[in-house]
C-alpha cells in the first residue's frame, strides 16, 4: 500500500462491503525492502538516512566543494536549505534510478559542466554515507534484491493495487521479490483514459475490461454516449465565494440534511488552506474530524513557541519580540500554581518592556541589574504605602534575571554577528520548548508537538556528522526548515468522525457522502514541479524517471479513477473568487467537462456553466436549515427582510447596539454625551475646587488646543500602550533627544559657572568652550546608550553627530547673542518630585489667584533663567523642534501658549519668597530655539499682556468643569498622533473659520470662541 493509514483505510472499506479483511498485514514496498535487508543493515550497523539529514549533508557538501573551488556550474556565494534541497532530491532521482557515481549518466545531462558538478557531488554523498555508516533508500532496495529475508516464508502472498506507483529501484524489487506471488486489485476508470507511465500495471487488463459501463467512460465522448447511461452520474456541482465558504458550504449540508459525521469524506486537491479551514471550522463548531494526512504543527503552543523562539533569535533578541513571545499564550511556567510568588508570563514581559534592553542578549542582564539599582535608589524617595511595591518589583525582577539566565544557558551564543553551533542551538530549543510550552490538556495534539519536534531536531543532534558552526542566520534557516512542514494529528478515518483527505487517497475510503473541493483552475490538475534541478529532458533521457510535464495527465487520471470509483454521492466545489488575492478565478477544465456530460450537450461553454448555477455559495446561508450561529442568522435574516432584528439585536448585543447609536449621535452638529458633552464633577476635575490637583502649564495648554483631547489623557486617563515595534533606522525619539540636550545644555552652563572667576561670569565662546561641551555630549550619549542600546553602530554614530552639529550649533548661538546675561538658575524645578534647588532648596507648588476669586497650584520646570542686572531676570524654555506656530505678535496664541507668562507669574513669587529679590522683574520670559531645525529662533514674550493668563485660565477650567469637552482639532494633527484611532471616530467641532457658523449657537464652545476673539 502507498502508507499505512491507505492500508487501513481499505481494509475498513472492505469489511464495510462485508469482506473477511482482518487477518491482512499491511506494509509498503520501502519497509518490505527493509525488512528483506534488515540482516545486512544490523550486521553492518547501519542507519537508514533521514531526509532532513540528507539536506544538511548536501548543504556541507556544496559549501566543502565551493570552498575548495571545485564546481563549475553551481558557482553561487551561499547556498541557501532551498538550493541544497534541489541538488539532494536531484541526487535522490539519479540514485534511485539506479545510477550511481561508478556509472553515472553523463550523456543525459544537457550540460558537461553541470554533469561534471553533479557527478563530484554524488560522490562526497556516498563517501559520508560510507563513513557515517548510513544507508539511503537507493541502497535499501539495491541491498533488499540482493539479500532476501533467509526466513521469507515461500507462500506468502502479496495483495497489490492496481494503480501502485514505482520509481525504477521500487520496479525492479517488486518485478523480482513481490511479482511472482502477487494478487493484483483493479479499480475503475474511465476506458478511454491512458493509465500514467508512473502506474506499473499501466497497461489494460481483462479485469478492468468486466467493470460495468459508467457515464465517465464518455467523459470525452459525450455524443457516443447510451441512452440507458445518460442521466446516471451522481455529481453535483457547487460555486463558492472563496475557500472559506466552500469549506462552510459543506458543513451547512451535512448539517441541514442531518447527515451522519461518519458517512462524510472531504477530499481536496491541495491540502492548504483547505485543511486549516476545517480544522478552524470544527473547533468553532465542536464536530468531530479525522485528519488523513493531519493539521500543520504551527496550530499546536509548543510550535507557536519554537517559531517564535527562532524569530526572537533572528531579531537578535530584540524585547519586542520577547515580549510577544512571552504574552502570546503559548508560553508558560510549568510550576506556577504550586508556587504564587512566580510572576506570571504578562507580568515578566510587562517589567521588561520597560527595561533599558532594546536589542542583543548581552543586554539583558545589564538592562536587569540596572532596573534593579535604580529600583533600589527610588524606594528610599517614595512613601512607605510605594515601598512594598517597589520591593515586590525588584524581587520579581531578581526572579526574571535568573529565568533569562538559564534560557540563555539553553542558547550558547556570545555575539549575535559571530557563528553558532547547530547542534547546540537545536538541543536548546528542545529544553525550552518542553519546560515552558502551554499544553492543552484536553487534546494531544500538544503533546504529539513536542514528541515531533524533538524526534526531528534528535536525528539532527545525534548524527555522528561533524556540522561546523554556521552563521545565526543560516543555522535558524535550517532549524526552521526541519520542523515548518511536519504535521500533528494524522488519522485514519473513525466511526463517528467525518474525514478529510487528499483526493489521490480518496479510492480506499467508501462513504455515501463524497466532497471534492479545490477544482479551480490554479489547483487542479497539479503541474506543481517537485523541486528538483533535473530538467524533464535530462528525466527523459534516462529512461528511468517519470517527467514532470506529465503530473497533470497523472492528477485528471487518479481524479477520474476516484469519481470512478466511488459509489456514493459525489459534490465536486471550486472557488470562483480569491478573497485574499482579491481576483477572479476559473473553474478546472475537468467542471467544465463534467458540467456538459451532465447536460449531455458537448457545445456547452463558460458562459453556459457560470449560468447554470442559481447562487454563489458564499457568507450568508442559502436556507434557514443551513444556518449555523447568529451571525449567519442575522445575515440570513437580513438578506431577506424575515422581520425587523434591531430589538433582537439589543437584546443580545447590547453593547454593539449602544456602539450604533453611539456613532449615529457623534454625527449631530451638537455637543452631546457621546461627542465631548460629560456630566462631570467638578470637585473632582477642576483645580480651582480640588486642590489635590497640581496643574501644569502643558496640561492648561491642552484644553485650548483640544478640549476632548484634555478629557481623554487628563480625565479618562487613557494612555497610548508603549509601542513595542521598533524602527531599525531609529534610536532617539524626539522627545528623547529633547531631554537629552536639556541635560546637555544644563552641565554645559554649569561648568562655565564652575570655571568663572568669583562674582564673574566668563562669556560662552566656540573657540574655548566647544571642548567642554563635546565632552558633554560624548558623556551623555554613552550614558544614554547603557539606558537604551541603539539598533547598530550606525544609526548610534548617526545620531550621535545630528546631537554634536546641533551642539556646535547652539555654542555659536550663544557666542553670537550673548549680551552679558548670567545663567542664574538652570531647570529650576517648583512642585515636582525633583524640586530641589542647590541655592533655593525645595520649591513647592505656585499658588495663583485667579479673577474669579479661587485659586489654583501650579508646577513645573523653567529651563533657564538668565540675570540681567541686580532684579531684573529673563526666563527661557529650550525647545529643540522647528518654530513654525510660533509668532512674537501672537502672544497666547488663543490659550495654546501660556507657559511663559504663567512661568513669569511664578518666579516672581519664588524668589520673593526666598528672599532673593524683595520685587523682582521677570522683563522677557519665551521660548529658544537652539538646535539645527530651529536654526536659533527666540521668540520672548514682555510684561503687558501678562496678567491675563489668569483670565485665560479661568475659561479653560470653566470648560473642564461645565464637562464641555469638545474636538476641535483634526485627528492628524501632530499632538493627536497617540490618540489617532480615537478622535477618528468624531466630527471635528470648528469654532472659527468658514465651517464654524453650525455651531454657532452651541453654548459648549463659547469660551473657546472667547479665547479666539480676545487671547491671540
Amino acid at each position: 500500500m502507498p502508507s499505512y493509514l491507505d492500508g487501513s483505510a481499505l481494509k475498513k472499506s472492505l469489511s464495510r462491503e462485508g469482506f473477511f479483511a482482518l487477518n491482512l498485514n499491511i506494509t509498503t514496498i520501502f519497509d518490505l525492502a527493509r525488512d528483506y535487508c534488515d540482516d545486512y543493515i544490523s550486521k553492518n550497523k547501519l542507519k537508514i538516512l533521514d531526509n532532513s539529514l540528507g539536506q544538511i549533508f548536501l548543504l556541507q557538501i556544496l559549501k566543502k566543494l565551493s570552498r575548495e573551488k571545485m564546481l563549475d556550474y553551481f558557482q553561487t556565494s551561499l547556498f541557501s536549505p532551498g538550493i541544497s534541497r534541489s541538488i539532494y532530491l536531484a541526487i535522490k532521482e539519479l540514485r534511485i534510478a539506479g545510477f550511481s557515481s561508478r556509472n553515472f549518466p553523463h550523456p543525459v545531462i544537457v550540460n558537461s559542466q553541470k554533469s561534471g558538478d553533479l557527478l563530484k557531488i554524488m560522490q562526497e554523498y556516498e563517501k559520508i554515507l560510507k563513513e557515517q555508516n548510513y544507508i539511503d533508500e537507493a541502497d535499501i532496495y539495491l541491498q533488499a534484491i540482493k539479500y532476501k529475508k533467509k526466513n521469507q516464508q515461500k507462500k506468502e502472498t502479496f495483495i497489490v493495487p492496481s494503480n501502485i506507483e514505482l520509481n525504477y529501484l521500487e520496479q525492479v524489487f517488486f518485478r523480482k521479490i513481490i511479482l511472482p506471488g502477487a494478487k493484483v486489485i483493479y479499480f475503475p476508470a474511465p476506458r478511454n483514459l491512458k493509465k500514467p507511465a508512473s502506474f506499473y500495471f499501466s497497461g489494460a487488463t481483462k479485469e478492468e475490461e468486466n467493470f460495468p459501463e459508467d457515464p465517465l467512460d464518455y467523459l470525452y465522448d459525450i455524443d457516443k454516449i447510451t441512452s440507458n447511461l445518460s442521466g446516471k452520474l451522481n455529481i453535483e456541482l457547487i460555486q463558492s465565494h472563496g475557500e472559506f465558504n466552500e469549506v462552510k458550504t459543506i458543513v451547512r449540508k451535512i448539517k441541514s440534511q442531518n447527515i451522519p459525521l461518519d458517512e462524510v469524506s472531504i477530499f481536496y486537491t491541495v491540502q492548504e488552506p483547505y485543511s486549516q479551514y476545517l480544522y478552524q471550522l470544527s473547533r468553532q463548531y465542536s464536530f468531530h474530524i479525522t485528519f488523513g494526512s493531519g493539521i500543520s504543527i504551527k496550530n499546536t503552543s509548543p510550535a507557536k513557541l519554537f517559531f517564535d523562539l527562532i524569530d526572537w533569535i533572528r531579531d537578535n533578541y530584540s524585547i519586542a519580540k520577547f515580549y510577544f513571545l512571552l504574552t502570546g499564550g503559548n508560553f508558560e511556567f510549568k510550576n506556577q500554581q504550586s508556587n504564587p510568588d512566580i510572576p506570571t508570563p504578562q507580568r515578566v514581559a510587562s517589567l521588561l518592556r520597560n527595561t533599558p534592553i532594546g536589542h542583543k542578549r548581552n543586554r539583558y542582564i545589564k538592562g536587569l541589574d540596572l532596573s534593579i539599582r535604580q529600583l533600589r535608589s527610588e524606594i528610599e524617595q517614595v512613601s512607605e504605602d510605594r515601598q512594598e511595591g517597589y520591593r515586590k518589583k525588584i524581587k520579581d525582577f531578581f526572579w526574571i534575571r535568573e529565568f533569562i539566565t538559564q534560557i540563555f544557558h539553553e542558547l550558547p551564543q556570545e555575539n549575535f554577528d559571530y557563528t553558532i553551533s547547530p547542534k547546540q542551538v537545536a538541543r536548546g530549543l528542545i529544553n525550552i520548548v518542553t519546560n515552558y510550552s502551554r499544553i492543552d490538556e484536553e487534546n494531544n495534539l500538544d503533546q504529539e508537538a513536542i514528541k515531533k519536534i524533538k524526534e526531528r531536531l534528535t536525528v539532527f543532534i545525534e548524527s555522528d556528522y561533524p556540522l561546523p558552526d554556521m552563521p545565526v542566520n543560516e543555522v535558524l534557516t535550517l532549524i526552521n526548515d526541519l520542523i515548518k512542514k511536519e504535521r500533528v494529528n494524522c488519522s485514519e478515518p473513525r466511526g463517528g468522525f467525518l474525514h478529510t483527505a487528499s483526493y489521490k487517497k480518496g479510492i480506499w475510503l467508501n462513504r455515501p457522502y463524497n466532497f471534492i473541493v479545490g477544482m479551480d483552475s490554479d489547483k487542479f490538475p497539479d503541474s506543481a514541479h517537485d523541486g528538483s534541478i533535473l530538467l524533464d529532458a535530462e528525466k527523459k533521457n534516462t529512461g528511468r524517471i517519470n517527467q514532470d510535464k506529465g503530473k497533470n495527465k497523472e492528477s485528471q487520471y487518479k481524479m477520474l479513477q476516484l469519481l470512478a470509483s466511488l459509489e456514493g454521492k459525489i459534490i465536486l466545489s471550486y472557488s470562483r473568487f480569491d478573497t485574499q488575492g482579491n481576483r477572479e478565478l476559473a473553474p478546472s477544465s475537468l467542471m467544465l467537462q463534467l458540467h456538459r456530460l451532465k447536460t449531455g450537450d458537448e457545445q456547452k461553454d463558460y458562459s453556459d456553466f457560470y449560468s447554470s448555477f442559481q447562487d454563489t455559495s458564499g457568507f450568508i446561508p442559502g436556507k434557514p436549515q443551513e444556518i449555523l450561529d447568529s451571525a449567519d442568522w442575522f445575515l440570513y435574516s437580513t438578506r431577506h427582510n424575515f422581520l425587523d432584528i434591531a430589538p433582537l439585536f439589543e437584546h443580545l448585543y447590547p453593547d454593539l447596539f449602544e456602539g450604533f447609536y453611539a456613532a449615529r449621535q457623534r454625527e449631530k452638529e451638537e455637543l452631546n454625551r457621546f461627542n465631548g458633552k460629560v456630566k462631570v464633577d467638578p470637585e473632582w476635575v477642576d483645580p480651582r475646587l480640588n486642590r489635590g490637583l497640581m496643574v501644569s502649564s502643558s496640561r492648561l495648554e491642552l484644553i485650548a488646543f483640544c478640549p476632548y483631547l484634555y478629557f481623554l489623557k487628563y480625565i479618562l486617563k487613557i494612555q497610548p500602550p508603549q509601542e513595542m515595534i521598533e524602527d531599525p533606522g531609529v534610536w532617539l525619539k524626539p522627545s528623547e533627544k529633547g531631554i537629552i540636550f536639556h541635560q546637555i545644555f544644563e552641565k554645559f552652563y554649569k561648568k562655565l559657572k564652575e570655571i568663572s572667576p568669583p562674582g564673574i561670569f566668563i562669556s560662552p565662546s566656540y573657540t574655548n568652550h566647544w571642548p567642554i561641551l563635546e565632552d558633554l555630549v560624548i558623556s551623555q550619549l554613552k550614558q544614554k546608550r547603557k539606558r537604551l542600546a541603539p539598533p547598530n553602530n550606525l544609526v548610534y554614530q548617526h545620531e550621535g553627530k545630528e546631537i554634536l552639529d546641533s551642539c556646535r550649533f547652539f555654542l555659536h548661538c550663544e557666542e553670537e547673542k550673548y549680551k552679558g546675561e548670567i545663567p542664574a538658575y538652570l531647570e529650576l524645578a517648583f512642585g515636582t518630585r525633583d524640586n530641589q534647588n542647590e541655592e533655593l532648596g525645595r520649591i513647592k507648588a505656585v499658588e495663583l489667584s485667579l479673577p474669579g476669586g479661587k485659586s489654583i497650584s501650579f508646577q513645573g520646570k523653567i529651563d533657564r533663567i538668565d540675570k540681567l542686572d541686580e532684579d531684573t531676570y529673563r526666563i527661557i524654555d529650550y525647545k529643540t523642534g522647528t518654530p513654525y506656530e510660533f509668532s512674537r505678535s501672537k502672544y497666547f496664541r488663543n490659550g495654546k501658549q501660556v507657559q511663559h507668562a504663567l512661568y513669569a507669574l511664578s518666579l516672581k513669587k519664588i524668589l520673593a519668597k526666598a528672599g532673593i529679590s524683595a520685587f523682582p522683574k521677570i522683563q522677557k520670559a519665551g521660548y529658544y530655539f537652539p538646535t539645527l531645525p530651529g536654526q536659533g529662533r527666540q521668540y520672548f514674550y514682555g510684561e503687558e499682556r501678562r496678567n491675563q493668563v489668569l483670565e485665560i485660565i479661568d475659561l479653560l477650567l470653566d470648560i473642564v468643569a461645565q464637562g464641555n469637552f469638545a474636538m476641535i482639532q483634526k485627528a492628524d494633527a501632530f499632538m493627536c498622533a497617540d490618540y489617532r484611532d480615537i478622535l477618528e471616530q468624531n466630527q471635528v467641532m470648528e469654532v472659527s473659520g468658514k465651517n464654524a457658523k453650525k455651531y454657532d449657537e452651541e453654548p459648549a464652545l463659547d469660551n473657546l470662541r472667547r479665547l479666539q476673539e480676545k487671547y491671540e
